[in-house]
């Protein structure tokens, strides 16, 4: 097992529901320690909201957050990116990760001339300003499609739920119908819940999924090992220990004044990937 890093303070992470847990899948492989997950469930999806509702969430959750002593936020949504981070970089003063579609693989990665990309994201995502001088800045020749799916994130929330029945996947694919016939060999997700059903797109697609949370997760252990007394590295030779979710759903009314007593464990994590039959 490669080093890892020891959290000193907890890790703070927030989405409109479950799909951050893609990237926090990523960050227990590199991590462990308390990690505090607020899953926004009752305020979500986030993707047909407009900016100012969705930066009312942010703040306060993140409030929350350093209410909680944790030493550095991720934002683990890609709407809530383009709708906020600014503002909370403005506000307050730890560290904030924001996650944005990862267009640069264009130039990241040597492609066969055939290729064709397209990028998958909310309606806020693909129609916010950020990601639009994102596209302007990576992508200004538009080789890379875009498709905005309205109903996808709600639907994968509603799939895990139902431990991903055969209806829940059945309305996810109808709701992926879209992309069938583009011709699409790569697929960036652009939006966290997506990489939970990777393996349900890569099949009904035919396409190559790129996602960012390998990305995300090493930017935020740069960031922890350069912040005094937020983590230390752990020899490889010690004894292993996963990264301890206390998972905050805020349809609980309780989710910010009392911490969940079972935290969720590395291997918790299964539960939220589609994998096929």
């Amino acid at each position: 097992m490669a080093n890892r890093l020891v959290l000193q303070r907890p890790l703070g992470i927030f989405d409109s529901g479950i799909g951050g847990m893609s990237v926090v899948a990523a960050l227990a492989r590199q991590v462990q320690g308390p990690c505090y997950y607020v899953a926004d469930t009752a305020y979500g999806p986030y993707g047909p909201r407009h900016k100012e509702y969705i930066l009312e969430r942010a703040m306060t959750i993140t409030q929350q957050l350093v209410n909680w002593q944790c030493s550095l936020v991720v934002v683990a949504c890609n709407t809530a990116t383009a709708a906020a981070i600014k503002e909370l970089r403005e506000k307050f003063t730890l560290p904030i990760v924001g996650v944005e579609p990862y267009l640069n693989f264009l130039h990241k990665t040597v492609l066969p001339p055939q290729a064709k990309l397209g990028a998958l994201m909310t309606p806020a995502t693909c129609a916010s300003e950020k990601y639009q001088q994102l596209k302007q800045k990576l992508d200004p020749q538009h080789k890379i499609q875009d498709f905005a799916l309205p109903r996808l994130a709600s639907l994968i929330e509603k799939a895990v739920d139902q431990n991903y029945s055969a209806s829940a996947v059945a309305a996810i694919k109808e709701e992926l119908k879209p992309l069938q016939g583009q011709g699409l060999t790569h697929l960036i997700l652009g939006c966290t819940h997506y990489p939970l059903i990777s393996a349900l797109i890569e099949d009904f697609l035919a396409v190559t999924c790129v996602g960012p949370s390998k990305a995300i997760a090493q930017h935020t252990c740069d960031l922890l090992q350069d912040l005094p007394g937020a983590a230390v590295r752990l020899a490889e030779a010690e004894a292993p220990a996963d990264l301890q979710i206390y998972l905050q759903d805020t349809r609980k009314a309780s989710w910010a004044r009392t911490l969940s007593p079972h935290p969720l464990g590395v291997a918790d994590l299964a539960k939220y990937f589609y994998r096929p039959a």
